[in-house]
C-alpha cells in the first residue's frame, strides 16, 4: 500500500502491470524508460531468461512533478506472465496500489488474456482483495499488428464493470503515457479517499500540472538507441519458482528507489 513519509512530504505508489506473456509489460517498461525525461526516471531493473521472457520482475522508479508541496512516486512493476511462476506474481503483486491489465489484442491470444485476468483475480483474493475494489486500468496492447479483436469485444470480455481502457501499442507508444496519467490520477483519488475528513483532500488531481502528467514526463527529443541507465540481467530459469523474495533482492525499497533516482 501507499507509503507515506511526513517528514520529506513524499507519497509513494506501486503500480503493478499484470497480464498475459509476451503481451507487452516489459516492452512498456522499457519504452517509458527510453522515453521519459531523465531528472523523472530512475533505473530500469529487469530480470529476464536468456530469449528475454521476464523471469521476476522488471522495476521502473519514476518521479512524478509536485502536487502542491507534495513530492509523489511512482514504483512501476511487471509479473512474469508465464503460468509457472504465479508464486513470483504474488509476491509482486502484494501491497499494490493499482494495476495495470495490459491484454494481447491479437484474436489468437484471446484464450491467455482470460486466464491472465481469472488468475489475478484468484491471486488477489487470496490477499483479501477484489478486483473491482483495486484502482485498475485496460491497456488493450499491440495496435500496431493485424488480425486484432476490436476494442469493444476486449472490454466486454475482460472489462464488464467498465474500467478506464485505451488501445496502446508498447513498440510505438501509443497511449502508454495517458494510461500512466490514467492510473497515477486512480490510485491518487483512492489514496485521498481513504484520508481523514479532516485532512480534505489536499492534493487535487494533475490538472494543476500545466500541459498533463503526460507532456511533464515525457521526452521529445529522440531517445537513445540503448539507454544508459538500464540494468538487464539475463538470467538461466530456476529449476522452481522463488516462493520467497531472491538474495540481496531490494524490490520496493525507497532507499534503493531514491539512489536509482539520484536522489
Amino acid at each position: 500500500m501507499a507509503s507515506v513519509n511526513p517528514l520529506s512530504r513524499e507519497l509513494v505508489f506501486k503500480i503493478v502491470y499484470y497480464g498475459p506473456g509476451l503481451g507487452g509489460k516489459t516492452t512498456t517498461l522499457e519504452y517509458l524508460h527510453a522515453t521519459a525525461k531523465p531528472e523523472y526516471r530512475g533505473k530500469l531493473v529487469s530480470l529476464a531468461t536468456p530469449v528475454d521472457r521476464t523471469l521476476y520482475f522488471d522495476f521502473l522508479p519514476i518521479r512524478l512533478p509536485q502536487l502542491r508541496g507534495m513530492n509523489v512516486r511512482l514504483q512501476l512493476f511487471t509479473v512474469p506472465g508465464q503460468v509457472y511462476f504465479n508464486a513470483t506474481r504474488k509476491l509482486v503483486l502484494t501491497g499494490a496500489d493499482g494495476i495495470v491489465f495490459v491484454s494481447d489484442s491479437q484474436a489468437v491470444r484471446a484464450d491467455a488474456n482470460l486466464e491472465s485476468l481469472e488468475n489475478l483475480r484468484d491471486n488477489l483474493a487470496e490477499q483479501g482483495r477484489e478486483l473491482r475494489q483495486v484502482p485498475l486500468i485496460f491497456q488493450h496492447n499491440k495496435r500496431d499488428l493485424p488480425d486484432l479483436l476490436p476494442l469493444e469485444d476486449l472490454d466486454a470480455v475482460l472489462n464488464p464493470f467498465r474500467a478506464f481502457s485505451l488501445a496502446t501499442s508498447a513498440k510505438t507508444g501509443l497511449g502508454l503515457y495517458e494510461g500512466l496519467e490514467e492510473i497515477s490520477a486512480a490510485v491518487l483519488r483512492a489514496f485521498e479517499s481513504r484520508l481523514p475528513d479532516a485532512m480534505g483532500s489536499g492534493l487535487g488531481g494533475f490538472d494543476a500540472i500545466e500541459g498533463g502528467l503526460v507532456t511533464a514526463l515525457r521526452d521529445a527529443s529522440p531517445p537513445p538507441s540503448v539507454p544508459l541507465d538500464a540494468v538487464i540481467s539475463r538470467l538461466a530459469p530456476p529449476s522452481k519458482p522463488w516462493s520467497t523474495m531472491p538474495p540481496d533482492s531490494t524490490i520496493g525499497d525507497p532507499s534503493e528507489d531514491e539512489a536509482a533516482l539520484g536522489a
